[in-house]
């Protein structure tokens, strides 16, 4: 269903928790009928989506992050024509993210690009020239970054360099600094599981089973 707005009955609030419910149970009625799968192709939400879970790309009703089996989603990366796939499934075996190159007329796996990667949008500021901010722009240390952006709660990785992004820090020194830092036991990877997003703290992630 292609996109899946184009179906949605007349008078539909794409917001609306309880006509996102109907529909859903609609087409599980259908689906079970049929003995096949609906693949609902759906358009994101305003704003970058660099910062969200996969479940809360999907623009309107939260009800439909919990209605659908599987997420599959396309976020931007930073190497320009590229692109990271992610998915959140219920039934299916867990999906790592990877990355896909465009090579007309196909998407094409690239193994040597990071999933983490993902696009950010970068502002100055109004009225500030980007010789201006570059001038105004600190030496990051791998010490310094640490304490700036990552703290003993866990916030995930993309959150981690947005943050960094929209202080004026490039991707690529980002990237630098981040494994540095890890190097150095200044920060460290928090996972909760193969459809969450890595977490970065300032402190090490306790073992299974412990306070």
């Amino acid at each position: 269903m292609d996109a899946f707005y184009r179906f949605l009955p007349k008078d539909t609030d794409e917001n609306s928790n309880g006509n996102l419910t109907d529909i859903y149970n609609l087409i599980d009625q259908y689906a079970d009928q049929l003995g096949c799968s609906f693949v609902l192709v759906h358009h994101a939400s305003k704003g970058n989506q660099s910062g969200k879970s996969v479940t809360d790309v999907g623009a309107g009703a939260g009800s439909q992050s919990r209605a659908t089996d599987t997420h599959l989603v396309l976020r931007q990366h930073q190497e320009q024509g590229c692109v990271v796939a992610d998915a959140a499934v219920r039934s299916w075996p867990p999906i790592e993210p990877r990355c896909l190159r465009w090579e007309f007329p196909v998407w094409q796996p690239d193994a040597y690009l990071d999933p983490a990667d993902l696009k950010f949008e970068r502002s100055n500021g109004r009225g500030r020239s980007q010789e201006s901010a570059k001038s105004e722009t600190p030496e990051w240390t791998a010490e310094s970054f640490a304490k700036s952006f990552v703290t003993e709660k866990p916030k995930m990785m993309t959150l981690v360099r947005s943050e960094a992004s929209k202080a004026g820090i490039s991707q690529r020194l980002i990237k630098e600094l981040q494994e540095l830092a890890e190097q150095q036991g200044l920060i460290y990877r928090w996972k909760s599981g193969a459809n969450k997003p890595v977490g970065l703290a300032n402190i090490p992630q306790p073992e299974e089973g412990t306070e």
